[in-house]
């Protein structure tokens, strides 16, 4: 189904048509336009999806540019419940002005109200208001406020609290930065009821982006800051004040990872059922070796409590552009993210030849832990990825907003656009951008086995960024302490696989020695070495019978931490080098009392398939999921008998400053106190439907979790001694973790 809107200009020439195209539950709606035969730098795209009556509606921002001048315009757009287009119409900027961020909008039932700025004779600014029914597509009203405030829109709210709209504006300045910020606040129909302004304090002014008023009238203001003494440099702050302007508190947000962006901009702030708030700000710094045209980029997101407390950090890195562009609370407390990710250019592999965009989608559970993400291209569109200007093309999906649908999946929506060659109607170069609708199951996926399809991150499961592994050196002396850390720094692309960067430190050499691009698929870890992928090792929990293969990596064959140095062996080759290994027995994964962490131990022959020479390796690994940090901690035992077998002491190590023999379990730095077992009973164990749990009344613990014997979070809520439902688990053993803010109890249960 093709519908064609024509619409002539008195001064420009411009045909725009409207598209449909339905293929595997991915809908495009695109609008093409073309211009005298130029190119112009044209955008639309959905920002905001709401559903409706037998259907959805979509905001949507149009613009292009011809030379230096844009062209502007908002518009809506309606779909029935399979993404057929049904209905469009656009507000140009001369009439109402215009806004494209979701930050700019809120709905109270089916209304929706836009926060809109139009320009004055003298090129400043004023705001206005439009209320639309969604259902109707109609005005409810039109207001401008030219007479009464000034300056640039930052954000709209709709509070249900006081049934009120709150409007963020600021004074004109380079920027958007401003030490005057103006809150005013609107009946329902628009009416101004009051306007006041407060100063942040910053002496180079304070970019607001986002505002949400509490349960007590009080309200938080997100923005940055730039600092007192450089002015190139930025601060996310958040700003808590009462009805009249008046600071009640604030906050200054420097992220805990270490980092060497500079620039923290562009805050946003996610309201939460429970009372919460998700603070979201992105770091940028340019890399000027580049030309500008690159930048390392950082999205931190912070959950508070409503007094300012933080619950628990989360944060994605990239060299390239993250940019997180919506956050949603789903129907169980989860969270995710929407956004774009850059893309590496197809040839090469390399992050540096970026120049194209994927849809970037992850999830969180409640407690901040990541469940999955994924960098989605549509591969019926998009077979490749070409780069411009390597490819001379440039290709790419943002998403903007979405919704939780009655079956758990999402429906998305933003902008797709696709290189154009010259044709018979169009003798030039082209990108045309459209509106995007794409629906994506509970796990991001457009088909059961979308790993294959869109390359989904599952090597977060194996390497999150800022995991660290830790590596006794194998030697004979006994009081040799050095030691092998191993990081994963970030993401990167290797063609369209996404994979992690690891970089490797050896403390006797005192720097780091190589780097290694890893992915993991189906419990198989994979390198890529001079052009291609090698498995390096394979596992797959609960195997009575395995076998372990090993591709030695040329550029640092020790890497891999089941083959040991012996002097006796022959020196290993440069190239790529297989080996095999076979398990005497494999262990029942298990967990301890004391140290929750998942963990399995196999006990292994390893013959070395060109010197024939076997050893005796006992491998231990112990895998962290939990904490702000995410990290890996490994443990290498030497197995020969005259050797000093003993786990590596974990690097919080004020003493000695270093790494040393020690049987005792790591011991990570934490503010959090760990109850003993013996000090609590849980029953029934084994466990059928229920548990209960008694001996923790004095620790004042308020939300359990259960965990399964991989790591995985399979259920948590808010804890009752008196029932905690483990209806519907599989049958096997599980750990139960009760905590609060300050104190942590851990069991391990069965279920029937």
């Amino acid at each position: 189904m093709k519908t064609f809107i024509i619409i002539f200009f008195i001064h420009i020439f411009m045909l725009n048509y409207i598209f449909l195209q339905t293929n595997d539950h991915i809908f495009q709606i695109h609008q093409i336009n073309i211009h005298n035969g130029h190119n112009p730098d044209f955008r639309d795209f959905g920002y905001r999806i709401f559903p409706i009556n037998e259907g959805y509606f979509i905001l949507n921002f149009n613009q292009y540019f011809i030379g230096k001048y844009a062209r502007q315009w908002n518009g809506y757009i309606k779909t029935d419940t399979d993404g057929n287009f049904l209905e469009y119409d656009d507000y140009y900027v001369t009439d109402y002005g215009f806004s494209r961020s979701h930050k700019k909008n809120s709905v109270r039932g089916d209304t929706i109200f836009l926060s809109l700025f139009k320009p004055r004779e003298n090129g400043t600014l004023y705001p206005g208001i439009m209320a639309l029914d969604m259902a109707t597509g109609e005005k409810v009203f039109y207001r401008t406020y030219r007479e009464s405030l000034n300056g640039l829109d930052a954000a709209f709210h709709y509070s249900p609290y006081s049934d009120r709209l709150y409007m963020l504006h600021a004074e004109e300045a380079p920027g958007g930065y401003s030490n005057t910020i103006y809150i005013s606040t609107f009946s329902i129909k628009g009416d101004l009821l009051e306007s006041f302004t407060f100063d942040p304090g910053f002496k180079n002014g304070f970019h607001a982006t986002q505002l949400n008023e509490s349960p007590d009238g009080t309200m938080w203001i997100a923005g940055s800051g730039k600092d007192y003494t450089a002015t190139d440099r930025y601060v996310s702050v958040l700003i808590k004040i009462d009805r009249s302007g008046n600071i009640l508190d604030q906050f200054e947000f420097t992220p805990s990872q270490k980092s060497r962006l500079e620039h923290w901009t562009v805050p946003d702030l996610v309201p939460l059922k429970n009372g919460n708030l998700i603070y979201v700000t992105t770091g940028i710094v340019d890399n000027k070796f580049l030309g500008g045209l690159r930048a390392e980029t950082a999205v931190y997101m912070y959950n508070l409590k409503p007094d300012g407390t933080i619950l628990w950090e989360r944060f994605f890195e990239s060299l390239g552009y993250y940019t997180l562009n919506q956050m949603l609370e789903l129907k169980n407390g989860d969270l995710l993210g929407l956004g774009r990710a850059s893309l590496p250019n197809i040839r090469t592999g390399r992050d540096l030849d970026y120049y194209g965009n994927a849809g970037w989608i992850f999830r969180l559970d409640r407690e901040g832990n990541l469940l999955w993400e994924r960098k989605i291209l549509d591969p019926t569109k998009y077979p490749e990825l070409g780069n411009y200007p390597f490819e001379k093309e440039n290709r790419f999906i943002w998403f903007s907003d979405g919704i939780e649908q009655d079956d758990g999946s999402f429906l998305i929506t933003g902008m797709a656009s696709e290189f154009v060659p010259p044709d018979d109607f169009v003798p030039f170069n082209r990108v045309e951008n459209g509106i995007l609708l794409m629906t994506l199951d509970s796990n991001g996926c457009r088909t059961p086995d979308c790993s294959k399809l869109d390359h989904s991150n599952i090597s977060q499961y194996f390497a999150p960024v800022g995991a660290k592994w830790y590596y006794r050196n194998h030697h004979y002396e006994q009081d040799h302490h050095s030691y092998t850390e191993i990081t994963a720094v970030k993401d990167t692309f290797v063609g369209e696989r996404h994979c992690r960067l690891l970089e490797v430190y050896r403390s006797d050499v005192g720097e780091i020695v190589t780097h290694l691009i890893v992915f993991h698929e189906d419990r198989t870890i994979y390198f890529y070495e001079n052009g291609e992928f090698w498995p390096l090792s394979s596992f797959h929990y609960g195997d009575p019978l395995m076998e372990k293969y090993f591709y030695i990596p040329s550029n640092y064959n020790l890497f891999n931490p089941a083959i040991p140095y012996n002097p006796n062996s022959p020196p290993y080759p440069k190239e790529q080098h297989r080996a095999r290994t076979l398990p005497n027995y494999l262990e029942t994964i298990q967990l301890s009392e004391d140290n929750y962490y998942p963990s399995y131990r196999i006990q292994q022959k390893f013959q070395h398939v060109e010197a024939g020479n076997e050893y005796r390796v006992e491998l231990g690994l112990t895998t962290d999921f939990y904490g702000s940090e995410f990290g890996f901690a490994g443990h290498v035992t030497k197995g020969d008998e005259e050797g000093y077998p003993g786990y590596l002491r974990c690097h919080y190590d004020p003493e000695f400053g270093w790494f040393n023999y020690s049987t005792e379990p790591c011991d990570f730095a934490s503010s959090v106190i760990n109850i003993p077992a013996s000090k609590f009973n849980i029953f029934p164990n084994p466990a059928l439907d229920y548990l209960r749990v008694s001996g923790l009344e004095e620790y004042r613990l308020d939300k359990y979790r259960i965990v399964n014997m991989e790591g995985r979070t399979v259920r948590n809520g808010l804890f009752s001694q008196d029932h905690i439902d483990v209806s519907g688990l599989a049958a096997g053993n599980y750990l139960l973790v009760v905590s609060s803010d300050t104190h942590e109890a851990k069991k391990q249960f069965t279920k029937f």
